[in-house]
């Protein structure tokens, strides 16, 4: 329905579950996709210097 909102995610701890750990790292692609509506694409990047100074 419109207006409905889809949360995607893990629990924490999964990646470090996994044997061996398998954590997100820059370039890395995450993708959903909900049939009849459309794909989300998101590329992981390096995280950004810290901004506090600003």
């Amino acid at each position: 329905m419109p207006g409905t909102i889809v949360s995607t995610g893990t629990p924490g701890g999964v990646a470090a579950a996994m044997n061996p750990p398998k954590w997100l790292k820059a370039g890395d692609v995450v993708r959903i996709e909900i049939e009849k509506i459309g794909q989300l694409e998101n590329k992981v990047i390096e995280e950004p210097a810290s901004t506090d100074s600003i």
